[in-house]
């Protein structure tokens, strides 16, 4: 059966339109947004929405506005690293704290092979206080990559007094 939001997200004229109303539901939006992630939403064809790409999508820019809100669905978008990398660490960073298995995750996305994600994870990483945690330091020790990108934020935000 389709569903009321998700189908909207389909067509980028209703959206955004969506979005905004999943917004609005703040904490309501948990549960639905849960449908979605797990794979029980599914369209008119029994197709999950997750699986097509632009739904979950969507989904997951409602999770980053939903901020802390959103927590209880930090299991799904840790799971969604490795696919959907550097929009699924900026969902993580809305999160307002950092799961133990989250902070592992992302210390293995420092190793990634996309400069956008090992760029945005150390900003993550040093916000939530894990910049120290044993697997981020075993994941700098292994990737010069990973530690220029992690200095470098590192050194951007003492510049901002952060």
């Amino acid at each position: 059966m389709p569903h009321p939001y998700f189908d909207r997200f389909y067509h980028r004229v209703n959206m955004i339109e969506a979005e905004m109303e999943l917004i609005a539901l703040g904490e309501g939006a948990i549960p639905i947004l849960e449908t979605l992630f797990n794979g029980e939403a599914r369209n008119e064809y029994g197709i999950p929405y997750r699986n097509l790409g632009l739904p979950l999508q969507c989904a997951m820019e409602v999770v980053k506005r939903l901020g802390p809100t959103a927590k209880p669905l930090e299991h799904y978008l840790r799971a969604e690293v490795p696919t959907w990398g550097r929009v699924a660490v900026l969902c993580l960073g809305s999160m307002g704290t950092l799961e133990e298995e989250t902070i592992v995750v992302l210390a293995d996305a420092l190793r990634s092979d996309d400069n956008l994600v090992v760029s945005e994870v150390p900003y993550v990483l040093i916000r939530y206080g894990a910049g120290e945690h044993p697997a981020v330091v075993a994941a700098l020790s292994q990737s010069e990559k990973a530690r220029r990108f992690f200095n470098k934020t590192l050194e951007h935000l003492k510049s901002r007094g952060e």
